[in-house]
């Protein structure tokens, strides 16, 4: 089994660099995988409306700081079998 952090791409963490930090110490710690909430769209009466980030562009970013690490989109890596992903 393994094992992978997901966030949203909104709120505390709609900062790219936030969500790179959280990435590079999610692979030094051992996780498998980093995924990002992959819509932009906020319901306000939720309560108000949150700052909001490119998934992708996270993503990209998070690139940038890990090698190991799975990195998609929630609906990314729902989608993912080992006959699609490589076994990754």
């Amino acid at each position: 089994m393994r094992y992978g952090v997901t966030l949203p791409a909104f709120a505390e963490w709609s900062d790219p660099g936030t969500v790179m930090d959280i990435a590079a110490e999610a692979e030094v710690a051992g996780w498998d995988g980093f995924f990002l909430w992959d819509h932009v769209t906020w319901n306000p009466e939720w309560g108000g409306t949150p700052a909001m980030a490119d998934p992708w562009m996270c993503l990209a970013a998070v690139a940038t700081v890990t090698s190991r690490v799975t990195r998609r989109t929630d609906r990314d890596a729902a989608f993912a079998t080992p006959s699609t992903d490589g076994g990754a």
